[in-house]
C-alpha cells in the first residue's frame, strides 16, 4: 500500500494542484500552511483530505477510493460513491433498435428474428439475470467459434 503524502501528491497533480499556492488557494488556508505540512503533502486537516477527495474522485475514480481508504474512510461515506444505477423504462423504440440490430447481425428479415428475441428475453427474465452479465458470454462465445472454424 503506497503511503498518505504519496497519494496526496497524486491527487494534486490529477486536479492540477501542483504548487502550494494553489493547494492552499483550494483549501482556504495560507500557503505558509501547506509549505509547514509538506511531509504529509500539504495536508493534515481531514475536512480538507475529504475536499481533495471530492476533487479527485471525477478525473480518477480509483485514485479517490484509494485517497478515502487511506485516510479510513470510503467513497460512499463521503457521498461520492457510485450513484444508483436508473434504469430507462424500455419503449418499443427500444424494442425495435434491439430486433433490427439482431436482424441486422443475422442478415434476416425482423419479422424472422422477432420470434427467437422474445424467447431469449422471457429466458432471461424468468431467471432474473442482467443482460449486461450475459454479454461477454456471448462474446467470448461467438469469438471462439470464429477461430475454431476455417476460413
Amino acid at each position: 500500500m503506497r503511503s498518505l503524502p504519496q497519494i496526496v501528491l497524486d491527487a494534486r497533480h490529477a486536479t492540477g494542484l501542483w504548487t502550494a499556492p494553489d493547494l492552499a488557494k483550494f483549501l482556504g488556508c495560507s500557503a505558509h500552511t501547506v509549505y509547514r505540512k509538506a511531509r504529509s503533502g500539504g495536508i493534515d486537516f481531514l475536512p480538507h483530505h475529504h475536499a481533495l477527495i471530492a476533487a479527485v474522485h471525477p478525473r480518477n475514480a480509483a485514485l479517490a477510493a484509494e485517497y478515502a481508504a487511506a485516510v479510513g474512510t470510503t467513497l460512499q461515506a463521503l457521498g461520492l460513491g457510485p450513484a444508483e444505477p436508473t434504469v430507462a423504462e424500455a419503449k418499443p423504440e427500444h424494442a425495435a433498435l434491439v430486433l433490427n440490430a439482431a436482424a441486422d447481425a443475422l442478415d434476416l428479415a425482423p419479422r424472422r428474428v422477432r420470434p427467437a428475441l422474445a424467447a431469449a428475453f422471457e429466458t432471461v427474465a424468468k431467471l432474473h439475470l442482467p443482460v449486461e452479465g450475459l454479454l461477454p458470454h456471448f462474446r467470448a462465445g461467438a469469438k471462439a467459434k470464429s477461430e475454431k472454424r476455417p476460413r
